[in-house]
């Protein structure tokens, strides 16, 4: 066509430490990318986004690293560069991650790219961080929340209900205290047990005090559908993409629901010493990642994994050890009910 085609790259520094200063295509430079599914949290808007909804967005605020520490800082543009063949990154933990060859993870050699991290290496995960925002949303209702991702049932066309272990009355008072509150005094709880040989189970019932109508719906399942939990099945459930930015005081507080419901501790013993294990376990992966998110917000380490039975059925349980792990978890987390706190702090 008889025009001139000019290309433009950026190129690495090592060519000025050459004697002819001249670059060879060894120095040509290709910035990282992330997978466009990659999740990205916007802490001023309570929101995430994936990378790709965020394209062509100018001057925004994420959370990102100064080396040392977790912060906000202003994004000034997101944009695509093509698409590239990515790989997934498969940590110890269970975390995941779709990236480029040439993006570079915080190593303890500083900041490496992935071609040249083998199998093995260890790489930086943030961890301890906060938003410092504002939030509206109550402690009952968090709380509440939180009871229903782990054992809570808010199914259409069925009876909205909560069951536990028939000898926790503590937690039974904790669970209809936070209905009463979070519905502004608008639910009338109350439970029945059921004993059988095999199990000692209790349900606990949120009647409303107002005649429901097709206007006039139930203040519990009000509360799930703003989110986006009623009608929501066990392996569909997730955190609420808010709760995701609520201050360390109130994650305390969700956790403690969560893992009041779900949780379960006992003590390994080995060499003659015994250390504290906690874990979850779900059949819904997005709430496992997400419980595991939570945790490392406040300064947990947490690991994963997933169990597959002979019916092909599913299970994901998440595992927290070791000494400072444990001990935030026993000071800050903790459970609503007594048993398990005895169980935890004299095992």
């Amino acid at each position: 066509m008889d025009i001139a085609v000019v290309a433009l790259s950026q190129i690495g520094r090592a060519a000025e430490k050459t004697a002819t200063k001249k670059p060879t295509l060894a120095d040509l430079r290709e910035s990282g990318c992330l997978s466009a599914y990659t999740k990205i949290k916007c802490p001023h808007l309570n929101k995430t986004f994936r990378i790709k909804d965020l394209v062509d967005r100018n001057n925004f605020n994420i959370f990102a690293t100064d080396f040392k520490n977790i912060k906000i800082m202003n994004a000034k543009k997101c944009f695509k560069s093509g698409k590239k063949e990515c790989f997934e990154v498969t940590l110890i933990n269970g975390q995941k991650i779709e990236l480029t060859k040439n993006h570079k993870l915080l190593s303890v050699n500083g900041w490496t790219e992935l071609s040249k991290l083998n199998i093995g290496n260890k790489i930086a995960i943030p961890i301890n961080y906060d938003n410092n925002s504002n939030n509206e949303i109550s402690n009952e209702e968090i709380s509440l929340i939180g009871h229903f991702l782990s054992n809570g049932c808010a199914l259409k066309g069925r009876t909205i209900q909560y069951t536990h272990n028939v000898i926790d009355d503590d937690l039974t008072l904790r669970v209809m205290s936070d209905a009463i509150i979070a519905t502004n005094d608008m639910v009338k709880p109350y439970f029945k047990d059921t004993i059988t040989e095999k199990s000692r189970f209790r349900n606990i019932f949120f009647k409303p005090k107002n005649h429901l109508t097709h206007r006039v719906t139930h203040p519990i399942a009000d509360i799930l559908r703003k989110y986006n939990l009623f009608d929501v099945r066990t392996k569909q459930k997730s955190i609420p993409d808010r709760f995701f930015y609520l201050s360390h005081s109130q994650i305390f507080i969700l956790l403690k629901s969560l893992f009041t419901g779900d949780g379960t501790i006992y003590y390994q013993e080995k060499n003659g010493r015994k250390s504290l294990k906690i874990s979850y376990s779900s059949a819904s992966e997005e709430l496992i990642l997400g419980i595991q998110e939570l945790l490392a917000k406040i300064g947990i380490v947490s690991f994963f994994n997933k169990i597959t039975n002979k019916k092909n059925q599913s299970w994901y349980y998440l595992y927290i050890s070791g000494k400072s792990n444990t001990q935030i978890f026993v000071e800050k987390i903790g459970f609503w009910n007594q048993r398990k706190n005895s169980q935890m702090l004299n095992g």
